[in-house]
């Protein structure tokens, strides 16, 4: 039997829909707190997804370019002074964050500096020179045309990065980025920063091996100006923290998931062709009713 065109083309539509909706499939397994920043004004540093729910950032002042808005279009920017801060995530309260976490960023560095600490798990909230109070971060390594690696010390006090093979970036635009940290098996641990500019991004990161390899003991969450080399405005698309060290595929899911404009796009193309595909069914089957009923000598 013939397949009618008419169904070739709704099975069409219909695969469209599926493949759209598959693009746009979140990860968020092992998700413990994340923010959109698209609340309301008066919530819109209250976390909105993840296990945990009302986690509040909270704005400090640590420099002198204070700046900070809250935009409309679901971001928010931060001058080189400020940093936001989620006390409420710490090691004392999540100690299995110091073994294993993903915290992934979808941010602009609207300016660029070297040796900036932009955004991680912190031991202390100030402009401190020192690097000592940075648990796990992402250091930005050098300005303009950046690069960026991970930066983190262990609970034995022993600094974990890499000197060499960072992965470029630039200002003006905006990336996701994540930092991951594992801590295999008390002996050694691995830590990375992922970039996401492709199917899968690439990463940039080593292993750490000592006595004890968990990360050190962390008070909070933070933002913005980690440290005083630290002048770097930002605009904050959306943050999301992991209790666990994710893939790369696993990443690349969240970042498809985040930019969903395509997919949406896609999905809306194949809803206008499934409608313009049943109405026109419905129009002709109208018509030839029309047209029967005309020709019956009976009515």
């Amino acid at each position: 039997m013939k397949t009618p065109k008419t169904l070739n083309l709704a099975v069409v539509g219909f695969a469209l829909v599926a493949a759209a909706l598959a693009a746009r499939a979140d990860y968020t397994e092992n998700l413990l707190v994340g923010w959109t920043f698209n609340s309301g004004p008066d919530d819109v540093l209250t976390s909105d997804l993840g296990s945990l729910s009302n986690v509040m950032l909270v704005a400090r002042d640590v420099g002198s370019d204070t700046a900070f808005s809250a935009n409309s279009d679901g971001t928010l920017s931060l001058g080189g002074g400020k940093v936001l801060v989620a006390d409420a995530i710490n090691s004392a309260t999540y100690p299995g964050l110091a073994n294993a976490f993903t915290l992934w960023v979808r941010l602009r560095f609207d300016t660029l500096q070297t040796n900036a600490m932009v955004f991680g798990l912190i031991d202390s909230v100030s402009a401190a020179s020192g690097f000592g109070h940075l648990s796990g971060t992402l250091r930005v390594v050098s300005g303009e045309e950046g690069t960026i690696g991970y930066y983190g010390r262990t609970d034995s006090g022993g600094d974990i990065s890499r000197g060499s093979g960072f992965m470029a970036i630039s200002g003006g635009e905006f990336i996701d980025i994540a930092i991951r940290f594992s801590d295999t098996d008390n002996n050694s641990s691995a830590y990375d920063a992922w970039l996401g500019n492709g199917e899968n991004g690439q990463s940039h990161g080593g292993t750490w091996n000592g006595a004890s390899a968990g990360m050190q003991a962390f008070q909070s969450l933070a933002l913005g100006r980690l440290n005083s080399d630290t002048s770097a405005k930002l605009t904050i698309d959306e943050v999301r923290l992991y209790d666990a060290f994710l893939s790369n595929e696993q990443l690349a899911q969240i970042s498809a998931r985040a930019i969903p404009e395509p997919a949406a796009g896609t999905t809306i193309a194949a809803v206008c062709l499934l409608a313009g595909i049943l109405g026109a069914r419905h129009r002709r089957r109208r018509r030839q009713h029309d047209d029967a009923e005309s020709c019956n000598p009976l009515t």
